[in-house]
Order: C-alpha cells, then structure tokens, then sequence
C-alpha cells in the first residue's frame, strides 16, 4: 500500500474564482480530479475537451451548458457534459466535486444520473419563480428530509407553500425569517406519511414534534425550535395577523392558496404559471384530500376533522391550478 498525498492548485483560469483542485495520477485514457468550489465562487465558462462527470459530493450549486437555464446540484448529482460542451458551475454553499474525465462511452444505467434526471431531480434550486431559497445547513436538512419521506406530489406542494408566502411577503415588502419559514414549510405536512404519522395527536402537532427535533439536531436553540413548530401547528388553526407572527401568516398564506386556491387571485398568472411549470401538482389535490380524509377518520377531534366538515373538499379538488392539464 501506498499513501500519496495531493498537492491542492488554485485554479484561475476561464476566469474561475474560488477553485482549487487535486489532481489524482492518471489511469490509461481516464483522469479524476476532486474540485472544490468556495461559496459564491465559479468554475468559469469552458467547453469539455473529453467526456466529463461531475458528481457532488458535498455542498449546493448550479451547472449551465450553453445558453441553457441554470439548473441546481447538490449531494448525489452527476452531471455528464459531453465533448465540446460549453458550461459553467456556481458554487451557492462551499462545493465538494469529483471530476471524472474520460474518452471512454459512459454506461447511464439506473446508478448514475443524466443531465434529464439532474433537470428534473430533487437537488434543492437557488430560487423558485423569482422568489429565493435559503442557502445553510437548515435549510439543505429540511429540503433533503422531505425529499426523502413525502412522495413527489407533497414535496412539490411544501416547495410551492413557501413559494406563495414569501411571494406573499415580497409584494407586501414584510421583513420575514426566511429560513424558518422553509424549514417550517418543508416539514408541515411529513406528519401526513406513514413514518411520522401520530394515531394519538393531530398531523400538525407531530408535525410540530418533528420540527422540534430535526432543528435540535442542527443546534438551534430552545426558544427556535419552538417557533417552527409553533408556524406548524398554526398553519392548521385560524387566521394570524402578519403584524403578530409573520411566517405563521406566511405559511397560512401559502398553503391556502396552494391546498383550496383561497387568495389564489392575490398572485399574478405569470407568477403562478412559472411556479406550476418548476413544480407541477402531479395529482395533488386527490391525494391530500385522501390524507386530510384519513386523519379526520381517525382522529375525529382534530382540525382537519373539522375542516372537511365545511365543504373544503370540493374546493381543493376544484384548484384553478388544476385545471391546466399540465398540471
């Protein structure tokens, strides 16, 4: 055995800032290389010279190839840029980056992902319909939890719940805490699937108790932990005032006019067309519907007991979003 240890080279070139890369020796007609981007840093625009992977490792950041759109890595993203390739990478938070270079045809089995499976994975974009993400480990925790738990239809609806509030609060020019409202938006609705689901409180209570402990695992403090699982709880209850608790009112906000349409009419079309296109509703209504059905079944007391008692039902299978076919 023999260990070597890889000198680290700044990278300047294509007008790159913040790169640095070791360079691993060479095997026949492949070379790997282990980049590391800091973040607001860029690997500047070049083409591919040969067949290139690019797999994240650690950290979140966006890849364009020509004039394409950007589109958002994080952990578990390979992006393969084929020979004469222009791109770019940006890094958002500090980047980890196994550079694999090769003349070589490339087998994309169900192992390793394509550029498609990148445009339309669940690595966590920088902005969403003109309205930005939080960058941090919160964040990128929150993100990956419900990625991971909620099927593709909740997911899209937790992104598009914060979406609408912090859209919401933009237009209003309302101050908010940006990263407590995704956390809170990320996780409100986990209670709903079978690993967290609770037979002795309300969705939205586990809900709560879950926040409590994914946050205290990120090191927030008491005093944080309850807040988000206070916007949580809050999110089932009756109207807040943003003048008393503004990411409570935010969530209301966004999952009102994301679950029923009610204050649908307060965003433009343009808005809400981009926002359905990045994350469309994939059958959505039915199946809340489903759940929120299931827990009044099974708990008779609850709020969402009492909100399918109003008729609710029938305004959230009749969404104004959903009657876009691409919806």
């Amino acid at each position: 055995m023999r260990l070597l240890d890889l000198p680290e080279h700044e990278i300047a070139s294509f007008d790159s800032v913040g790169v640095a890369m070791r360079f691993m020796p060479r095997t026949g007609g492949t070379s790997v290389h282990l980049a590391r981007i800091a973040a607001g840093g860029t690997l500047g625009r070049h083409p591919a010279v040969r067949r290139q992977l690019f797999a994240v490792v650690h950290g979140r950041g966006e890849v364009q190839v020509g004039e394409e759109p950007r589109l958002p890595v994080g952990p578990g993203t390979v992006v393969l840029w084929e020979p004469g390739e222009v791109h770019q990478t940006w890094a958002v938070t500090d980047l980890t980056v196994v550079v694999v270079e090769t003349a070589e045809e490339v087998d994309l089995d169900a192992r390793v992902a394509g550029r498609d499976a990148v445009r339309t994975g669940s690595a966590m974009p920088v902005e969403v319909a003109g309205v930005h993400l939080p960058a941090g480990r919160a964040a990128d925790a929150a993100w990956t939890v419900c990625a991971e738990y909620a099927d593709a239809a909740l997911h899209h609806h937790c992104v598009r719940s914060y979406v609408f509030g912090a859209a919401w609060a933009q237009a209003r020019g309302l101050a908010f805490d940006r990263e407590l409202l995704f956390v809170a938006a990320m996780l409100h609705d986990l209670a709903l699937t079978p690993p967290f689901d609770s037979h002795t409180v309300a969705f939205e209570e586990a809900g709560g108790h879950l926040a409590r402990v994914l946050t205290a695992g990120l090191g927030w403090p008491a005093e944080r932990r309850d807040r988000a699982a206070e916007v949580i709880v809050l999110h089932m209850r009756g109207d807040v005032s943003h003048d008393v608790d503004v990411e409570s009112r935010l969530l209301q906000v966004g999952t009102s006019a994301d679950v029923s349409g009610t204050g649908l009419e307060a965003f433009d079309t343009t808005f809400r067309d981009n926002l359905v296109a990045a994350y469309p509703r994939l059958g959505f209504a039915r199946s809340f519907v489903g759940l929120l059905q299931d827990q009044a079944r099974r708990k008779p007391g609850c709020a969402a007991a009492a909100l399918t008692a109003t008729g609710w039902a029938d305004r959230a299978l009749a969404h104004p979003l959903d009657q876009d076919a691409s919806g």
